[in-house]
């Protein structure tokens, strides 16, 4: 009896940003990835992004802070999955924003939004995906060096990407019986657009990016990490060296050095 071939796609939220769009270009290589779906809120870069690579994209605009519309697009893949015996090679939790601020610089609706994007998604994707993930599959899911330690003036960014990390490295622990990896992607500071988004003109915020380094790097590197199963992935000689810090160093000394490095400790 001849065997059906079941559909390999990988999935990308944040898609058309700067480092998601890496992954689309780098997964588009890979021999397991037949499509690539691409998650995103803006309709009109969704479109530039098929229009760049081709047919094998398949795009679909979604809130990711909204439940509902992440329960929406679960049907749709069970629905597909039923009807292609679809399997996902690759999950990467791209999503995600910033604001550089101060705790009352931001409403309760931006401060939870922020919440949702960051960390609800990341755990709401995975409990969608988990189920068509076989022996072999991964899951990327992007922290930041924000997560090493509490970082005052980007109090919730930082938090929740503590989450992720913390989240995904347990998780990983979890899925290791089937077969499935999961990794913790920790950079620093990416050339993206992710800061002209944070920085809102906040009295006293984050303005100094020590050790920027761009997207194409990070995206390569986590990619590798993820297929050799490591749970967390670290692009760069400084943000390693920040890591190591953060292990050593007790936090309230972190803080300070921050502080300093931000030129936010005169007041």
């Amino acid at each position: 009896m001849r065997m059906i071939k079941g559909k390999k796609i990988a999935i990308v939220t944040g898609a058309t940003g700067g480092l998601g769009r890496e992954f689309v270009r780098l997964l588009l290589k890979e021999k397991n990835v037949d499509e690539i779906w691409a998650l995103a809120r803006n309709e009109k870069k969704l479109s530039r992004l098929k229009e760049k690579f081709g047919k094998r994209i398949k795009i679909y605009s979604i809130d990711l802070s909204s439940v509902r519309q992440i329960k929406c697009f679960g049907e749709e893949l069970h629905e597909e999955a039923g009807r292609k015996n679809l399997e996902i090679s690759y999950l990467v939790n791209n999503a995600g924003f910033a604001k550089f601020c101060s705790y009352g610089d931001l409403s309760v609706e931006e401060s939870l939004n922020m919440m949702h994007v960051n960390m609800d998604a990341v755990v709401a994707m995975g409990l969608v995906c988990i189920p068509y993930m076989k022996k072999g599959s991964h899951m990327i899911n992007i922290a930041s060096q924000a997560s090493f330690q509490p970082l005052p003036y980007q109090n919730i960014y930082s938090s929740t990407k503590s989450f992720v990390r913390n989240y995904s490295r347990a998780l990983n622990v979890e899925l290791k019986e089937k077969g499935i990896c999961v990794t913790a992607v920790c950079p620093g500071w990416i050339k993206t657009d992710l800061y002209k988004r944070a920085e809102i003109g906040a009295r006293k915020a984050t303005t100094k990016y020590v050790g920027m380094v761009t997207p194409d790097k990070v995206a390569k590197k986590a990619l590798k990490d993820a297929k050799k199963c490591k749970d967390i992935s670290i692009y760069s000689l400084f943000t390693k060296i920040s890591h190591i810090a953060a292990k050593l160093l007790p936090q309230r000394m972190m803080m300070k050095i921050w502080l300093k490095q931000q030129n936010l400790d005169d007041e």
